[in-house]
């Protein structure tokens, strides 16, 4: 997997990639309002009052059905959020300040009873959604339904004025129980399914959700990209996998891992978004039923996610449009040394003693950079 493309911003700053939750589920399963548009504009002025210069906002649950979308094609804005003149002022207030609002959208449902299937070259389809709210079934369109309805949906768009969309399920999932004998497999729907994507990228900032390499090329940005090691090494506690897509992708991506705010250990998941030339990631709601307690609840992350934007930029300076040349992770000192493509290397000491490598002191829980822009370690 090749790019030939550069993130947007190659000598500015990693942005912080903010998810703002516009509805949620209450407990009966109706629509809950968490962050109006008005709201979502409150919060961006004071991350850049703060010092927050860059941000990709992904704007969740702004359409009817909130969460749960239908299709496309039939979406509007929810007025309980503004509606589309709240989206305007919303989109015209970011990019004032240098932001990115990314309006989420879920391209492949259909509507319809779970379970029911549907047609994909002539063979019918079901698909498994892992970690959908009932399990189960879902129906989705086929692959040129879904063409057709995105195109669409993205005149409609057009008109909010807004300067991204974020494909919420084609990052993260492909058509699964491929049980019919002449069914597509996986490869196949996946390159079917890809094919719309690069016309989008040509018109529109597009974040994907998770990014699997079939749609990752298409994107400009990527949350909730697995930061932690996915596989059983054969001889646990000796071994440690190499982070393959943060090499792949550091300078022509935006990428971040989970929510900071969702980790169990929000300061080793920093150290390990600094490790792999991540961005900050945050999801957040102006709204709470119980805002003392709630980590989703804005204000109670504020100034946490302001000190990891700080962090990481100060760390990873002069990096953002750098390639990763090498990585390694040393299980003795409990030490990862990651190299870019000008020759800085980040340190980052996930131990609980301090370290020196190759005179470079590493305090526990922190890290260091020598080399490239950076001024020669003491």
């Amino acid at each position: 997997l090749s790019f030939t493309k550069t993130v947007r911003d190659p000598e500015g700053p990693l942005p912080l990639q903010l998810t703002l939750l516009g509805t949620g589920r209450n407990a009966r399963g109706g629509v809950q309002t968490l962050t109006t548009s008005k709201q979502a504009q409150d919060i961006l002025s004071r991350l850049k009052n703060k010092g927050v210069n860059s941000v990709n906002a992904r704007y969740q649950g702004v359409f009817g059905g909130g969460t749960k979308q239908v299709a496309p094609e039939k979406l509007r804005p929810l007025l309980r959020l503004g509606g589309t003149r709240g989206i305007e002022d919303l989109r015209a207030f970011s990019k004032s300040q240098g932001y990115y609002v990314f309006l989420d959208v879920q391209a492949l449902p259909a509507g319809g009873k779970a379970g029911q299937s549907i047609n994909l070259a002539g063979a019918p389809l079901q698909a498994v959604i892992p970690h959908a709210a009932q399990g189960g079934l879902r129906t989705l369109r086929s692959a040129e339904s879904v063409n057709l309805s995105v195109r669409a949906f993205l005149r409609r768009l057009a008109g909010m004025g807004t300067a991204g969309i974020s494909l919420g399920d084609l990052g993260n999932m492909l058509y699964t129980s491929y049980n019919a004998e002449s069914a597509p497999n996986r490869e196949a729907t996946a390159k079917r399914l890809a094919q719309y994507l690069p016309c989008l990228s040509a018109q529109w900032f597009v974040m994907m959700d998770t990014g699997y390499f079939y749609s990752i090329r298409s994107a400009d940005a990527v949350v909730n990209l697995p930061l932690e090691p996915q596989v059983t090494m054969p001889t646990p506690g000796r071994y440690m996998p190499v982070p393959l897509l943060p090499i792949i992708l550091h300078g022509s991506v935006d990428y971040s891992g989970p929510a900071l705010n969702q980790s169990d250990n929000s300061a080793t998941a920093l150290l390990r978004a600094i490790a792999y030339g991540a961005s900050p990631a945050y999801v957040w709601a102006a709204n709470s039923n119980d805002a003392e307690k709630d980590p989703l609840y804005f204000e109670n992350g504020l100034e946490s996610a302001v000190l990891a934007y700080t962090k990481i930029n100060e760390t990873l300076a002069g990096l953002h449009g750098e390639r990763i040349v090498g990585y390694s992770y040393d299980l003795d000192t409990s030490v990862s040394v990651t190299t870019y493509s000008n020759d800085a290397v980040v340190y980052v000491n996930f131990g609980k003693k301090e370290v020196s490598v190759k005179g470079v002191k590493i305090i526990p829980g922190d890290c260091r950079v020598v080399g490239g822009n950076q001024p020669e370690a003491q």
